[in-house]
């Protein structure tokens, strides 16, 4: 009989929460910060969904000025802050799979990412999802996902 250690909880970021994260001017910066500090200092892992390390690349680098910041820097601090990440990623069968959930659901547009986002956060779980944008994930229900709301003043 194998026993299997329990798995540490992982705080994952969305892209608005990297961005937040990331950005010192971010309204919501000093928020995020103290959160994912919490997190990390009671033990959990950190870890991002694949699509929102790109998404966040791609923020960055097409800020309004004077906040751009070059593609070099961009990856610099990407690497800096989540090189050490958990980076997980839905295979071609659970792309397929969230698909058709999402044609099923009558999900389109901008909220297919967000169900993306969810469901790669589940294989990291169990895990708080830190978000400012909680409503937009507030229908996508995921097995061992926290959703934790940032964007509350």
């Amino acid at each position: 009989m194998s026993h299997r250690a329990p798995t540490a909880r992982c705080v994952v970021l969305d892209t608005s929460a990297i961005v937040a994260l990331l950005c010192p001017w971010h309204e919501n910066h000093q928020r995020v910060v103290d959160s994912t500090t919490a997190s990390l200092r009671s033990g959990a892992g950190l870890g991002l969904a694949a699509h929102s390390l790109v998404e966040a690349y791609a923020v960055l680098t097409r800020l309004p000025a004077p906040y751009r910041l070059s593609s070099v820097d961009t990856l610099e601090l990407l690497r800096k802050n989540f090189g050490a990440a958990r980076i997980a990623a839905l295979d071609a069968a659970e792309h397929w799979t969230l698909i058709e959930l999402a044609s099923s659901s009558a999900v389109s547009g901008g909220r297919t990412y967000d169900a993306l986002i969810v469901n790669t956060a589940a294989k990291l779980a169990p895990c708080d999802l830190l978000t400012l944008n909680a409503r937009h994930f507030a229908a996508f229900d995921a097995p061992g996902v926290t959703l934790v709301d940032l964007g509350r003043s």
